[in-house]
């Protein structure tokens, strides 16, 4: 395959990727990882404001990755942040790979597939502005394959 059909399947790839994951969500924002890899000081940080504390909202992180990832799963650990309180701090197992098969989980295909997995599910006491912050967390410091990395928030209206 020519470099320049390589170059076009990439661009294609990552507007699907992030028109597919974008539609119709309260918060949508996505960190490109620096050369493919998430090595584990680049955490990533996503800053939102609430404005409605009747409705719930429900969080995703979104990866898009190679099928060349080396692993099945990927841990994410994620922190939710008001001011300088920690509300919300876990670590997530995030299945990547059939564990049987080897095939990905996600959609996509040349080889590039993004997949969406639930994080948590709360309500908000007060309005004002909120961060999640993103690390990954596994034994290895740099994790291969890795393009982006993304929040999505969806807000169920009461």
């Amino acid at each position: 395959m020519s470099k320049l059909r390589k170059y076009n399947s990439l661009i294609v790839s990552c507007y699907l990727f992030l028109s597919s994951c974008t539609p119709d969500f309260f918060y949508a924002k996505y960190e490109t990882l620096e050369h493919r890899n998430w090595i584990y000081e680049d955490v990533k940080s996503f800053t939102f404001e609430i404005d409605n504390t009747i409705s719930e909202y429900q969080f995703f992180n979104c990866v898009r990755y190679g099928i060349a990832y080396p692993y099945r799963n990927m841990y994410v650990q994620y922190i939710l942040l008001h001011n300088t309180d920690t509300l919300e701090k876990s670590i997530a197992d995030v299945q990547l790979m059939n564990s049987q098969t080897g095939q990905p989980l996600g959609k996509g295909g040349s080889g590039i597939f993004y997949l969406a997995f639930p994080l948590m599910k709360r309500r908000f006491n007060k309005t004002g502005r909120y961060k999640v912050v993103l690390r990954q967390y596994m034994r290895k410091d740099t994790l291969p394959y890795l393009y982006n990395i993304g929040l999505l928030i969806d807000r169920k209206n009461q």
